[in-house]
């Protein structure tokens, strides 16, 4: 299991409009051999 967070603060003019984002990922894998080992951190 993997948790991730992100959170987005706008620069821009937009910042009037918007006050960022935030995101949660969560991600699962079943019945792998090599559970725990990734190539990189990016593609979970």
């Amino acid at each position: 299991m993997r948790i991730g967070y992100a959170y987005d603060l706008t620069l821009s003019d937009l910042s009037a409009y918007t006050s960022g984002s935030h995101e949660v990922s969560l991600s699962f894998e079943f019945g792998k051999a090599d559970a725990g080992r990734f190539r990189t951190p990016r593609y979970f």
